[in-house]
């Protein structure tokens, strides 16, 4: 990695960064992965071309997914009573969601994760397609809590507020959250839906460690569906649960 670095003052050499399954037809990275599976931070380092990720990462042992049906990529289930993450990204050119709700023993289940990006062409990413796309799944997965954690698209709080009455929270996703997410993981008291692209975010997360820890992405990564899953585990671990009929309480947990 020095070398690389160095390369750059060098106008005379050509330095390429490939991880080590790019550059060795022997070794795959699904194979290097489950080699170090309890030990991802050294995968990065030593395989990944990725040295920071070696100073702490928030997920050191992999993340677990559950292979089940992603309601977001397609279902209708507005028997369950449901709340809604949403995370647009800083530049407005993709946009994590994820959903979820409480099992019969009271464990979160996140059973639905996306993520929109802008059209080529486009300069950013279309406020009306991210509202025809909850018409859709608000009324189909019984919906009614959208949690965010920026102002980034007051008018569409206000839409589903108005149209739907589903009630949205602000919370911004700091590292106790994904530390909850974590630790249900580890004691199986959660389930998130098998995503591959969630899991290279997850997987990705680092832990920078400044006047106070924050979990943040590496350069050139992102965390717009990580963000969501962590927030609807939040809410569902810590928050009061209202089912869709007023008169019945799913849970209450503190």
């Amino acid at each position: 990695m020095t070398l690389y670095r160095n390369a750059a003052n060098e106008p005379y050499t050509y330095a390429i960064l490939k991880p080590t399954w790019e550059m060795n037809p022997n070794l795959t990275k699904e194979a290097l992965m489950e080699e170090h599976k309890y030990d991802l931070a050294t995968f990065w380092r030593d395989y990944g071309c990725q040295p920071e990720l070696w100073s702490g990462v928030q997920f050191p042992e992999g993340v677990t997914l559950t292979r089940m049906p992603n309601v977001l990529l397609g279902g209708v289930d507005p028997t369950r009573c449901r709340v809604l993450a949403i995370d647009p990204a800083v530049k407005n050119d993709s946009f994590g969601m994820a959903v979820g709700y409480l099992d019969q023993a009271g464990h979160p289940v996140v059973d639905g994760v996306t993520k929109f990006r802008k059209s080529d062409g486009d300069a950013f990413l279309r406020p009306s397609e991210i509202r025809e796309f909850l018409d859709r799944v608000i009324p189909a997965l019984g919906v009614n809590v959208l949690i965010h954690d920026t102002w980034m698209f007051p008018e569409l709080l206000e839409y589903v507020q108005t149209k739907y009455g589903v009630m949205t929270v602000k919370h911004i996703v700091r590292k106790e959250d994904y530390d909850r997410w974590r630790e249900m993981q580890s004691n199986g008291t959660v389930r998130v839906v098998y995503d591959e692209e969630l899991k290279r975010e997850a997987e990705r997360l680092i832990v920078v460690n400044e006047n106070r820890p924050r979990t943040d992405h590496p350069f050139g990564g992102s965390k717009d569906m990580a963000d969501c899953v962590a927030n609807v585990i939040w809410y569902l671990s810590t928050q009061k649960m209202v089912s869709m009929d007023p008169g019945l309480v799913m849970l209450h947990v503190i």
